[in-house]
């Protein structure tokens, strides 16, 4: 426990992660208390396509930058040039794609939403300048710059939906300025500050060119992630409407706590399995975090569950009441869900991406299936979409659990006799 717990980077990363689940908790409350369950529920889905779009769009190019600045820190200016040209080229794409599937998907007779969502289309190349710098600092296991940078957009548009609050602008498309605004001040932050190294090393055409043969393998496997993070939120908006969507949404806003130390321990779990000299040190490095993540985030998960209803109705009031059901549902599939991350990010690290993409194309299915039998046909709502997405997340962790032991011969739920973590799997 002490190893969790002495500072270091698996403890900054959780902090931040504190950071900005207490900022987006804040903006959170501020928007639903402001706007209301069904008001809520249309800045959900606005936000919903752009934001897939601006996920999916990463193609994998994202974690290829941080497996070659991870072998190669000499690499970061062309690298940084690479990720600049992925968003200027890929993210007016996405951002067409994204205009689509809004006008396909959402309520009909909705055209003020259609228009505030075209308009929330330019976050997609912002966010993936964001996602590519994260993924750089990753690699370089910079993780005081990598936790600057995510908590940075975060504050920025707490503050934004703040003000939004302060100055009685309770239209939709001023939360979405707010949101815009902060993403496009923390990329312009970091495009200032890399500036001076961004012209060193020469030509990109071959470092272009490794990289986009090395996302091919990264994004099916991405796509997967962020769709599956996306999948639930799109059921409930298609078949319940977006007051419902409205209460699920301040359900998985609360469910996503115990994810804190999970995550901390996922990103960690990539960094150090890239730099990992052997096979050996990479499986006791995944090994040693999942089972402290695991627990840590269960014993979090169960304890919230059981004060669900008063978290709710004190940060968001009584009009949310009714998602306290959902919420308890959703803070045991988040827990699942994040230890099979762990196995993933160790996989993603060592260049094998294949495994994560099979267990979460499963969950997918999972989701879909269950979730439009529960939530709709037998008429469960957005507590059956919920269990939907328990039982994906223990169908995901439960194939990488077994793919983990096939390629490594290790169970991660045990450790071997008298084995104790090494510099590789110490939980710094």
């Amino acid at each position: 426990m002490a190893a969790i717990l002495r500072p270091g980077p698996v403890a900054g990363l959780a902090a931040t992660n504190m950071a900005v689940q207490a900022t987006a908790l804040v903006a959170g409350v501020i928007a639903a208390r402001v706007l209301g369950v069904a008001g809520r529920g249309d800045l959900a889905a606005v936000i919903l396509w752009p934001m897939l779009a601006g996920n999916v769009a990463t193609l994998g190019v994202d974690a290829a930058l941080g497996v070659q600045v991870g072998r190669d820190h000499s690499a970061l200016g062309r690298l940084i040039r690479v990720g600049v040209l992925h968003a200027l080229l890929v993210g007016p794409v996405f951002m067409l794609v994204g205009l689509v599937l809004a006008r396909v998907s959402l309520p009909v007779g909705r055209d003020d939403l259609r228009a505030l969502s075209a308009a929330f289309l330019w976050i997609v190349p912002l966010h993936l300048l964001w996602l590519d710098f994260l993924a750089l600092d990753n690699g370089q296991q910079r993780y005081v710059r990598y936790n600057l940078t995510r908590f940075a957009f975060f504050a920025l548009y707490a503050l934004g939906y703040a003000g939004c609050w302060l100055l009685d602008a309770v239209r939709i498309e001023y939360f979405i300025y707010a949101q815009t605004g902060a993403m496009l001040g923390t990329v312009a932050v970091r495009l200032i500050q890399s500036g001076p190294m961004v012209w060193k090393g020469g030509p990109v055409g071959t470092m272009l060119r490794r990289t986009v043969g090395m996302a091919k393998g990264f994004a099916l496997s991405n796509a997967a992630i962020m769709l599956l993070v996306r999948i639930d939120v799109i059921l409930v908006m298609v078949l319940l409407g977006t007051r419902a969507l409205g209460l699920y949404v301040v359900a998985q806003a609360v469910a996503n706590v115990p994810s804190l130390l999970s995550q901390a321990f996922a990103v960690r779990t990539f960094g150090s399995s890239v730099g990992a000299s052997d096979e050996a040190a990479f499986v006791r490095t995944v090994v040693v975090r999942f089972r402290q993540s695991f627990v840590l985030s269960g014993v979090f998960a169960l304890a919230l569950a059981l004060v669900a209803p008063l978290i709710i109705r004190v940060l968001f009031g009584a009009p949310f009441e009714e998602a306290a059901t959902v919420a308890r549902v959703l803070f045991f599939a988040s827990w699942l869900f994040n230890g099979g991350r762990i196995i993933d990010e160790g996989f993603r690290g060592r260049g094998r991406p294949i495994f994560g993409t099979i267990a979460f194309g499963c969950q997918i299915v999972c989701v879909c299936l269950v979730g439009f039998l529960l939530g709709s046909r037998l008429g469960w709502g957005a507590t059956g979409v919920a269990i939907s997405v328990l039982m994906g997340s223990a169908l995901a962790l439960s194939i990488l659990v077994v793919m983990f032991r096939s390629q490594t011969g290790r169970w991660v739920f045990a450790a071997e006799r008298g084995e104790k973590p090494g510099r590789e799997a110490n939980a710094r």
